[in-house]
């Protein structure tokens, strides 16, 4: 009578091309549980295990990367979309990007154009302003002091500075600063008012020939052109 064998643990099984033992009976019976302690996995279940483990790998790669970059200083570039695209859509990707950028610088050089005609039309008008106030000098000069005076003022504050300047203006034309040398306005009685009135007249015809003079060397000129005036001028000072 054979040896029965009682609660062995086969832990593998081997195929040969030819038993020595013919006669053998072997009976295997499965655990009621189904499971064991030490179950062998099957392929499949390693399979798995080995693609949990390698997308876990990935996984950690990857934040180790993103934490030395940030360690580094450095932003990771972002990835091409098209880098493994057809070559095809790529092109026709880029084609469109170009366009899309000549269209933008095309867009900024029109609005260029806008803002600089404005603003040379914006000149314009204020040196076309100035021209009217002598007294304030040059009218190039002039119309970018305007310009800039309009721009922080409210409606009601322009129109009540454009009253008052063409008042002062008014003024000073009757008053007579600016008339032609030579011409008795019953004013220059003085050495001194003279002089004063000589060297305005230079003033004024500077203006008039768009140049600007200013008042002390206007002065020294009319000195210069008149040195009986600085005669007299002396001797009035001399004899107060």
């Amino acid at each position: 009578m054979g040896t029965r064998l009682r609660a062995l643990k086969i832990r593998a099984i081997a195929t040969v091309d030819s038993g020595d033992n013919p006669h053998a009976k072997i009976v295997f019976y499965k655990r009621k549980d189904g499971t064991m302690a030490d179950k062998t996995p099957t392929v499949e279940e390693l399979q798995k295990q080995l693609k949990d483990a390698t997308e876990k790998l990935a996984t950690a790669t990857a934040k180790q990367a993103e934490l030395q970059t940030q360690l580094d200083g450095k932003k990771a570039p972002p990835p091409d979309p098209l880098a493994k695209a057809d070559p095809v859509i790529k092109a026709e990707v880029e084609a469109l990007r170009k366009r899309a950028e000549e269209a933008e610088k095309r867009e900024k050089a029109n609005a260029d154009a806008i803002a600089k005609m404005q603003t040379d039309k914006r000149r314009a008008e204020f040196v076309a302003k100035a021209a009217n106030f002598p007294s304030l000098g040059h009218a190039d000069d002039a119309g970018q002091i305007l310009a800039k005076i309009d721009g922080v003022l409210d409606e009601a504050e322009r129109t009540s500075f454009f009253q008052k300047l063409q008042s002062m203006e008014t003024l000073i034309k009757k008053s007579g600063l600016f008339g032609e040398m030579g011409r008795d306005t019953g004013e220059a009685a003085t050495a001194e008012q003279k002089i004063d009135k000589a060297a305005r007249v230079l003033i004024q015809k500077a203006r008039e020939n768009g140049t600007t003079l200013q008042y002390h060397d206007a002065y020294s000129q009319a000195l210069k052109a008149n040195p009986d005036l600085y005669t007299a001028y002396r001797a009035e000072q001399e004899g107060r």
